[in-house]
């Protein structure tokens, strides 16, 4: 059932929103002409009578950026669509943003695309009907993957190099950022994008990151990243990474960056992140520790790295699992 409420989309929509940073009027422009000029390629008959509502639910949900206005412009169009020409419903968002019509639409219509295309649509339309009507939704799983393989060294020494050649000063600070808290830390991509520099503790020789959200904790920089660290927070911003200008998709900013300075091997933090993991378990750090610090909730979450891992011998164990070497009874 829709939960009832007396707010408006647009009333919703004025609240702050964490770490969104204002944009300047050529940006909004940009954006408020994506959306009072859109025509979808599909149903655009039907668009005449359900882009009022089209655009009221995106206006709503205030876009930061053209990108991400016109990914939304096409989703919720896809979906309100769809719903009218099927049902000649209502045009209002209680009766077109629901869990039911959400499952409905990615089941049917969309059935014959990826998994993954599938379940970014219905993770985007939930947030969307959560936000306009206060109706949780469901979501789909996510789609299986395989983890990365983390770089080999001579990759990682590629990395370096490349960092320390990007041709500006705020470049140069933002490859460190990537690095350190990557692979030095192992944050997630959203986790990197998110940290101030105020997040960055000093203890003694020890460096320490405080990463904020839904999986907060404090982890401790490897020694090897501190000095790149050190390059990274010599800054005035407040975000460690310059370049977040939205929220709809953190680690947008990220690859935009990596496309935008090239290089011999292509930065990836999912990869860094990988890399720090299997580090760790290369140390025997028991799984419980890796998990904790690694913000997993579960310890199958680490195990799925094993499969980069070093290999072991059974005979570097064989005193462990029999008992004192020599023991007789």
């Amino acid at each position: 059932m829709i939960k009832n409420t007396t707010e408006t989309p647009t009333s919703r929509s004025s609240r702050p929103k964490p770490h969104a940073r204002p944009i300047n009027s050529s940006t909004a422009k940009k954006i408020d002409d994506a959306i009072e000029n859109y025509v979808p390629i599909i149903n655009r008959a039907a668009y005449a009578t359900t882009g009022p509502l089209v655009r009221e639910v995106v206006r709503a949900m205030a876009p930061t950026s053209y990108s991400n206005t016109r990914r939304l412009l096409s989703m919720v169009a896809g979906l309100v669509s769809w719903r009218w020409m099927h049902t000649g419903c209502d045009l209002t968002a209680e009766r077109v943003f629901r869990d039911s019509t959400i499952s409905l639409y990615v089941n049917t219509v969309l059935q014959s695309h990826s998994d993954v295309y599938r379940f970014d649509i219905t993770r985007h339309l939930g947030a969307v009907t959560t936000r306009l009507t206060g109706e949780r939704t469901s979501r789909l799983a996510p789609p299986p993957s395989q983890r990365l393989a983390p770089y080999t060294s001579a990759e990682m020494a590629q990395l370096h190099s490349w960092q320390i050649a990007l041709s500006t000063a705020q470049a140069r600070r933002n490859g460190a950022a990537l690095l350190a808290l990557g692979a030095g830390a192992g944050l997630t991509p959203a986790e990197i994008i998110a940290v101030r520099t105020s997040d960055i503790v000093v203890d003694g020789d020890r460096r320490w990151v405080t990463v904020r959200g839904a999986s907060e904790r404090s982890v401790p920089v490897s020694a090897k990243w501190i000095r790149t660290l050190g390059q990274a927070l010599t800054t005035d911003e407040d975000l460690l990474f310059h370049g977040y200008e939205f929220e709809e998709y953190a680690p947008r900013p990220i690859q935009s960056f990596i496309s935008a300075h090239p290089g011999p091997v292509r930065l990836t933090p999912t990869r860094l992140r990988s890399g720090w993991i299997v580090s760790l378990l290369n140390a025997n750090v028991p799984l419980d520790v890796i998990a904790e610090v690694a913000g997993f909730t579960a310890l199958a979450s680490v195990t799925d790295y094993y499969a980069h891992a070093s290999s072991t011998n059974i005979n570097d164990y064989l005193d462990t699992i029999t008992g004192v070497a020599g023991a007789t009874r």
